[in-house]
């Protein structure tokens, strides 16, 4: 861009040719009287001088080293012909000089003493110490100070060139016009335009029309804007686009400026910007060179592959470590993984990224939602950190599972390249779903065996039942529960009423469901029960009390249907009104309905 300002040099040389004072030159002979003595036109020199007629009026031709001068513009030319009226035609190597400064060459000169207009033609050259015009018809007006071409003209300044159909320049405005056609060639950049206008005491060029600029590998287009060289900055304000000539960038705004000082540009109002491996969208989108990192304002977009980051509010983006920072709404959208946040800091050279304030995680193929106020994940969510009472829930038969602990972790097992997944939830673990309910102060999921396993203090919830042990494992069978393990001091109540108390205790205790109810459980190692038995009208009767190695209880509408004991059992018939029911409960028995979660608000 720096290279316009050689139109910039030759038209500043114009200005100032035009604004110097006229030097009084030596009086000779006079061509005619005219009422403005400084209009008059002298001849200084001349070889030979003959008469004539021209359309009928008298005309003087000189011939040879002519001379003339106007005020403090000098003529040169072989010849040239003057009539009564202060009008002069020159022919052969026709020379303005205009103080000094600029020189105009050409074949012929009409030259109007009264009204100072000026028009040569053939191969016109105007030329001062920056630049030099070449054109073949050139008009010039001395009172306005007006210079203009309409044929096609060309402006050459070292290795730079300007072509236009039509040119002008107002030297009182310090402006100048090329219009129709406007290319320009440089061994730095190229440009084409159909008007350019140029200021010359600022430095400034403006683009008046469709302009197509080429530099380093890429194209800017614009419809109009302006260039300060003197502050190496540009604006481009109607349907501004930007593309590198291979493909590999494009950029587009309502206005696309640069700053050269500040090595910054800005794409403003629905902006666009596209490379080879993302693309931004944002209301307005700002790139620093230096360091080589874009801003947004406003709603933003960015695509990289099939990950789509998208906010409401700004964002920043660090292209050597590939890490973004978006802010207010965050959505990240890589199916079938979503998240969203408030904010979050993603960096995609290390696959990780940071989610703060009201962060959901998706995972539409396990049907696995995370609500949490803070989590660390990788790209495509298969490890993640979620932190701030999250809950996890998961679709398991038809059903929504619902969980949450302190803390959620998730991670591939090894090896790395193990497609099974471990969720391992710590602190305050609690589990809901409308048939399930569960607390531990510890808990791991592995998807490879499909199972929850319950540690420190776990209890387990199902209709009226209750299940404590020192370890319990829940395995899934197509998303359904499938069995219940109770491991190490295990023991079961159920109670209809939270009166009376049906118990097994045991060392291990296994519990098989069917169609979403316990169908059959087996108790190993040191059983113990305590049954209530009921009549055909569903009235207690009395308590059965049995001690064995091995039980198997069949269920049946949640209710047991029947016992069998193995090994040498022992047991005693109490009736009802003989039973000391407290005296019944067995070592170990705690009853901790109070603790059961009954909703999913119970969890938070």
């Amino acid at each position: 861009m720096k290279q316009l300002l050689f139109l910039i040099g030759m038209l500043c040389a114009l200005s100032m040719s035009a604004q110097k004072s006229n030097k009084v030159m030596p009086k000779s002979n006079v061509i005619a009287q005219a009422k403005d003595t400084t209009k008059l036109i002298y001849i200084d020199n001349s070889n030979r001088l003959k008469g004539g007629m021209e359309k009928g009026k008298p005309i003087k031709i000189f011939v040879g080293r002519v001379r003339l001068h106007q005020g403090n513009v000098r003529f040169e030319c072989d010849s040239a012909v003057t009539d009564n009226y202060n009008n002069v035609k020159a022919y052969g190597n026709v020379l303005i000089r205009q103080a000094d400064t600029v020189n105009i060459f050409s074949d012929s000169l009409f030259y109007e003493g009264n009204t100072r207009l000026a028009r040569l033609a053939g191969n016109v050259v105007l030329a001062d110490s920056s630049a030099s015009l070449f054109t073949d018809k050139l008009y010039y007006d001395m009172n306005t100070k007006v210079a203009q071409y309409n044929t096609g003209g060309i402006l050459q300044n070292k290795e730079t060139r300007l072509f236009s159909q039509k040119g002008y320049y107002f030297v009182e405005n310090a402006e100048a016009f090329f219009k129709d056609e406007v290319v320009v060639e440089d061994p730095q950049f190229s440009l084409e335009a159909d008007t350019l206008k140029i200021n010359t005491e600022t430095n400034t060029v403006f683009f008046m029309g469709p302009t197509n600029v080429l530099s380093d590998g890429n194209q800017i287009y614009t419809e109009s804007g302006f260039y300060d060289a003197q502050n190496d900055y540009a604006e481009f304000d109607k349907n501004a686009k930007f593309r590198s000539l291979d493909g590999s960038r494009f950029a587009r705004g309502n206005k696309i400026r640069y700053d050269g000082k500040a090595k910054t540009s800005y794409l403003e109002g629905d902006a666009f910007f596209q490379d080879s491996t993302r693309t931004i969208v944002s209301d307005v989108i700002k790139y620093n060179q230096q360091n080589d990192t874009y801003e947004t304002e406003g709603k933003t977009q960015i695509q990289d592959g099939d990950q789509i980051i998208m906010s409401d509010g700004p964002a920043t983006y660090d292209v050597v470590n590939e890490e973004a920072i978006f802010r207010d709404n965050v959505r990240i959208i890589n199916p079938p993984q979503f998240i969203t946040a408030d904010s979050i800091r993603y960096n995609k050279k290390a696959h990780f990224g940071r989610a703060f304030g009201n962060v959901i995680l998706e995972d539409t193929t396990e049907n696995r939602t995370i609500i949490c106020h803070q989590a660390e994940f990788n790209d495509s969510l298969e490890s993640f950190l979620a932190l701030g009472r999250p809950l996890m829930s998961t679709v398991i038969d038809g059903d929504t599972l619902y969980l949450s602990a302190d803390t959620l972790k998730s991670f591939l097992e090894v090896p790395t390249d193990s497609t099974s997944r471990v969720v391992i939830g710590n602190i305050d673990v609690r589990v809901y779903k409308s048939n399930l309910q569960a607390i531990c102060d510890s808990m791991i999921y592995t998807q490879r065996d499909s199972i929850f396993s319950l540690f420190k203090s776990p209890v387990v919830w199902s209709d009226t039942s209750q299940f404590l042990s020192d370890t319990v494992r829940i395995q899934l069978a197509n998303n359904s529960i499938d069995k219940i393990y109770l491991l190490q001091n295990a023991f079961i109540i159920n109670s209809e009423d939270g009166v009376f108390f049906n118990q097994v205790k045991g060392r291990d205790v296994t519990a098989q469901f069917g169609e979403d109810e316990m169908r059959q459980m087996n108790v190993f190692g040191n059983g113990e029960s305590v049954y209530y038995v009921l009549d055909e009208f569903q009235a207690y009767i009395g308590v059965n009390k049995t001690i064995c190695s091995e039980m198997l209880l069949n269920f049946g509408n949640n209710e047991i249907t029947d016992i069998r004991f193995f090994t040498k059992p022992s047991g005693q018939f109490t009736p009802m009104k003989q039973a000391n029911h407290n005296a019944l409960r067995l070592p170990g028995f705690r009853w901790i309905i109070e603790q059961r979660p009954t909703s999913v608000e119970d969890l938070r």
